[in-house]
């Protein structure tokens, strides 16, 4: 469900309904805002990452949930945020594109795995539309690379449902 919120007065809130199912009488709920990813987003992400790691149809260079992750994170997210690279007297540069770093190190494999350090955009930093896109780009890849399964194809039903 999706609720905008029209009116605060003390403690009682006035909202609309605004997509899904009416909320029912007597429930409790959590809020949150949904300009943002919210907790479901996060635990689905991590489920099908979980699952693409347990069943081994990814092609990353991956040893570890959390490498695969990250793999995730930079080829089908929104990539680097930053990227930090050493010159030749040893001083740290920090800068936003890869374009910004010397050719002379980004020409040469060795002084790139040396020199050069990038920080993935954390998942916490996704905006709810960009966490919506990437969640739909995996499962596509999770489909075409053949992850399958009940508990999976349960998961697909569920996503297109809800």
């Amino acid at each position: 469900m999706k609720l905008l919120v029209a009116a605060v007065y003390g403690d009682t809130i006035t909202c609309q309904l605004v997509g899904g199912d009416a909320p029912s009488v007597g429930l409790e709920y959590f809020l949150e805002d949904a300009r943002y990813g919210t907790t479901a987003q996060n635990r689905f992400f991590h489920l099908l990452v979980r699952m693409y790691y347990d069943s081994g149809c990814y092609s990353d260079n991956a040893t570890s949930f959390y490498e695969l992750r990250q793999h995730i994170l930079r080829r089908l997210g929104k990539g680097f945020e930053k990227y930090l690279w050493s010159d030749e007297e040893g001083n740290l540069h920090v800068c936003e594109a890869v374009e910004e770093i010397p050719e002379y190190i980004m020409s040469s494999d060795e002084l790139k795995r040396l020199k050069v350090r990038a920080q993935l955009y954390k998942w916490s930093q996704y905006s709810l539309k960009e966490r919506r896109s990437t969640i739909k780009t995996l499962i596509t890849e999770m489909i075409n690379t053949g992850v399958s399964g009940k508990e999976f194809e349960s998961i697909l039903q569920e996503f297109h449902n809800g």
